[in-house]
């Protein structure tokens, strides 16, 4: 199972903004059972994320590892795991891997020999589920219980309003 990050595991921050400090990051409230039981099934759980601000000048990638450790600290504190983190740190339009391009789908089935046929993109936003579509993949997307446009993103197989739902839909 392929996740987005801010927004379907974590509180995602203010549109346009991106989390930039460990002490920002808050799991949302089930993420980390809901990747539990990803683990616990013959799954993996692997993290795809856009996260341009890593291009801005003077960003250290110190700031990104303090938060990925922060993300596998709280799952880990309830018996949850994540197998892989991808992540865009390119501006848009500087390279193939930034959703909604397949470009890190494509990177983790490679690396884990994943059948992406049998895979499923989890995101709350219709790039992530424009990227799965791109790879291949079935595509959820999480509507937080608010309903989103899709914009002219293609449409996801289906829309829960939680990660839980959706990993006890896929498994």
């Amino acid at each position: 199972m392929f996740l987005d990050r801010d927004g379907t595991i974590n509180v995602g921050p203010e549109a346009g903004r991106y989390i930039r400090d460990a002490d920002q990051l808050e799991l949302l409230p089930g993420a980390a059972e809901a990747i539990r039981a990803i683990n616990d099934s013959d799954a993996l759980a692997v993290v795809i994320s856009n996260q341009r601000w890593l291009s801005s000048p003077g960003v250290s990638p110190d700031a990104y590892r303090a938060i990925d450790e922060r993300l596998r600290l709280l799952l880990s504190k309830q018996g949850a795991h994540l197998d892989a983190c991808f992540v865009c740190p390119h501006q848009i339009g500087k390279c193939d891997c930034r959703k909604p391009a397949p470009g890190m789908l494509l990177r983790a089935a490679e690396d884990f020999g994943l059948d992406l046929c049998s895979s499923v993109a989890v995101g709350d936003s219709p790039c992530d589920v424009a990227a799965g579509r791109a790879a291949g993949t079935r595509c959820v997307r999480l509507s937080q219980g608010q309903p989103q446009p899709e914009a002219a993103m293609p449409a996801p197989d289906r829309v829960f309003a939680s990660l839980g739902e959706a990993v006890e839909w896929a498994i």
